[in-house]
């Protein structure tokens, strides 16, 4: 399982729904953490959910726009 505060693409890969969930509890917690929704975008990129990446990746955009892997996660979309 991913430490409290990290979620590598490792784990995601893993098994992307068991982090989705990790993921979705985390963010519940807080809910301005701009690694964690683009991270989140990761985990619906793998799990066909595109729509929801999309959502994500927008959201980890606005609140960090300096974060350079929103902008990967949201070409992976295209």
């Amino acid at each position: 399982m991913a430490a409290e505060s990290s979620f590598p693409d490792s784990f995601i890969d893993d098994d992307p729904q068991k982090a989705l969930e990790a993921l979705n509890e985390a963010l519940e917690g807080d809910s301005d953490n701009a690694e964690w929704f683009c991270q989140r975008a990761y985990a619906h990129i793998l799990l066909k959910n595109y729509s929801c990446a999309a959502d994500d990746a927008k959201k980890a955009q606005q609140l960090k726009p300096s974060l350079p892997l929103t902008f990967m996660r949201t070409g992976c979309l295209f």
